[in-house]
Order: structure tokens, then sequence, then C-alpha cells
């Protein structure tokens, strides 16, 4: 009987541990998810103004690289 209450206790911290275990793992894959597309925004955002708001400034050659970079890149 104390065999089968101990086994029980083992098993409850094992599932535990998996469960703590796999809510990290969760939560960094999230975070991770969550700043790659952020990362993603802002430099989508950059290239976007230098493209539309600054046009003029700039070369027609950087313009053009933009313009393919923006391109191929979706």
């Amino acid at each position: 009987m104390a065999n089968i209450l101990m086994m029980k206790k083992t098993l409850t911290k094992q599932n535990a541990l998996r469960i703590s275990t796999s809510f990290i793992v969760v939560f960094f894959g999230v975070s991770v998810v969550l700043g790659a597309l952020v990362s993603i925004g802002i430099l989508l955002g950059v290239v976007f103004y230098i493209t539309l708001v600054e046009q003029n400034r700039f070369n027609n050659t950087i313009f053009v690289f933009l313009k393919c970079l923006i391109h191929y890149s979706i």
C-alpha cells in the first residue's frame, strides 16, 4: 500500500515538472516569435519610410535597391 502511494507521489511530481517545463518552453517560444515579428515590423516600417517619405533625398540606385529588397523579402 505504501509502495503505491510513493509511486503516485513520484508520478505527480514528474507530471508537475513536465507541465512546468512545457510552460517555460512555450513561453520562451512565444516571446521569441513575438520579438521576431516586432523586429521585422520595425525593419519594414523603416524601409517603407525611406522609400515613401525620403525618396527625393536619396539616390535612385538606393531607391531601386530598397524596392528590390522589399519585393524579394515578401
